[in-house]
């Protein structure tokens, strides 16, 4: 079945009803009009493909083309201001806390790689504060995925050179859910699975591109779906999860800034007690007042 085919015979028409049902409503009627053609168990390839690749290709993709239509629709049809915007994300923006990114800075968190890995503060950790001790990249147009690749000497890391692997977001995402789920309080009893309605941002424009910074969860922000092409578009948005990434963290990538426009300023100074997380804000507006000045990763 083609592309447009797909969309045509099995999308399209899930997003007729999209004002009216859940996404999740609408991904049944999807995975269940697959499963017709397609029997679980199934040994039909589609193409050069398996049938239950194909099936979470589907599952993906409908996921964030309803998520996002219905996001814009509720957007176009509210007309929000940049400060409506903001508040949307702040009310549900969730950060990783800064002790476990300390944790994983100190190499006391993390991937097992990172708790193991020579060049940090205490013989191990990472001074980027990856999950995954750098090791891997987001993938550009033409690239291979998962491809292994050397990289240069001189670049900035401890060892000279080391290979890291090419992502399409699931070790980012698998990063900063990990990272959330860390600072959650025990008797929650959360599961990676509590946050397969939001979707993994990066904070900083193409730092996704950056070996160093790919699984930083300082520069990682967890969004709902529905809500996550915010991070992307709206100039205001993006500057105020900047500024409060680096005011929490007290870092910033290498070659990025972290200043607003007066005109965000004067939003971000009117978002008050709108963040999420409060007792993390609270840091990020001491650091403020005490004029620390984040630093620059190098």
């Amino acid at each position: 079945m083609s592309g447009p085919q797909l969309l045509e015979d099995w999308i399209l028409p899930q997003i007729k009803n999209v004002s009216k049902s859940s996404v999740y409503d609408l991904l049944k009627n999807v995975t269940d009009e697959f499963d017709r053609f397609f029997p679980q168990g199934s040994t039909i390839n589609i193409g050069s493909y398996r049938t239950i690749d194909c099936r979470h290709a589907l599952i993906a993709f409908t996921r964030f083309i309803l998520g996002y239509y219905k996001a814009n629709l509720y957007l176009q049809l509210k007309r929000q201001t940049d400060l409506e915007n903001c508040k949307l994300v702040a009310r549900n923006a969730l950060f990783c806390t800064v002790k476990v990114a300390e944790k994983v800075r100190d190499g006391d968190a993390g991937s097992g790689l990172n708790k193991k890995h020579i060049g940090g503060k205490k013989g191990k950790g990472n001074m980027y504060y990856s999950w995954f001790c750098y090791k891997h990249q987001r993938k550009a147009v033409g690239q291979t995925r998962l491809a292994h690749i050397m990289i240069k000497p001189g670049q900035p890391d401890p060892e000279s050179m080391i290979d890291y692997i090419l992502d399409d977001n699931q070790k980012a995402s698998l990063a900063v859910k990990n990272a959330v789920k860390a600072g959650l309080p025990k008797w929650l009893r959360a599961s990676y699975r509590d946050f397969e309605d939001y979707m993994a941002c990066h904070i900083w424009d193409k730092s996704c591109y950056d070996y160093r910074y790919h699984t930083s969860v300082f520069n990682l922000v967890l969004l709902p779906i529905s809500i996550g092409g915010l991070s992307d578009y709206c100039p205001a948005v993006k500057e105020i999860l900047r500024y409060e990434a680096a005011m929490r963290f007290k870092v910033y990538p290498d070659g990025y800034s972290y200043a607003m426009s007066p005109e965000t300023q004067k939003i971000y100074n009117n978002l008050h007690d709108d963040w999420r997380q409060p007792d993390q804000h609270q840091i990020a507006l001491a650091n403020i007042n005490a004029g620390i000045t984040p630093t620059g990763l190098k």
